[in-house]
């Protein structure tokens, strides 16, 4: 997660998902949360976000 030029927060994936792929989760700084139902995510959609920050102050 970062912020764009136009100051809205941007995301990406880090890549390859996985219990195993732990090189993934390293580079990440927030959780794209996705409900099942979704499906398909394409670029320039809305979503929500979890920082990890966040998940210390609770």
């Amino acid at each position: 997660m970062r912020c764009g030029a136009d100051g809205e927060l941007k995301v990406h994936s880090t890549g390859h998902q996985g219990s195993h792929v732990f090189s993934s989760f390293a580079a990440a700084n927030c959780f794209i949360v996705l409900e099942r139902e979704r499906g398909a995510v394409e670029p320039g959609e809305w979503g929500e976000v979890e920082p990890f920050n966040a998940l210390l102050e609770g």
